[in-house]
């Protein structure tokens, strides 16, 4: 958030700068613009990591000894969960996009043994991590 902010108010000086110094604009007219831009260019930082922030957070997976647990909750305080046995589970993969591995967050897929209940779960923090201990969960749990 931090981050964003500086770039935000960067953004904001460069804006301010351009209409001041290399704008040929009326003075009144570069005051306005410089007026809307330390306005309008916050606010919708603001909105977008409001809103941002409140999608990424609503879902929690919970790895435990038998289950994985998916607990999402809505804006309006409804929650749903859901629980999948590790046998029920065939294979699993990750991937990462480049800001994913900057940030070390990815995508988990588990394919079910039945097709149409496969499983996606985004934004994992450490996704390679977390894959492993799942692969070590779904192979003890295998019948031999």
């Amino acid at each position: 958030m931090i981050t964003t902010a500086a770039v935000v108010i960067a953004v904001c000086g460069f804006t301010t700068l351009f209409f001041w110094r290399f704008g040929h604009f009326t003075p009144r007219l570069a005051m306005t613009l410089i007026a809307l831009t330390w306005v309008i260019v916050p606010l919708v930082w603001l909105v977008a990591w409001t809103v941002t922030s409140k999608k990424w957070h609503k879902t929690n997976y919970v790895l435990g000894d038998e289950y994985l647990t998916i607990n999402k909750s809505s804006t309006f305080g409804t929650s749903k969960q859901r629980m999948y046995r590790y046998e029920a589970m065939i294979s699993l993969r990750t991937e990462q996009s480049f800001a994913g591995r900057r940030h070390e967050y990815g995508t988990i897929r588990i394919t079910m043994s039945k097709p149409e209940h496969d499983i996606v779960l985004p934004y994992v923090p450490d996704p390679e991590r977390q894959a492993v201990f799942l692969k070590n969960q779904i192979v003890a749990r295998r019948p031999n």
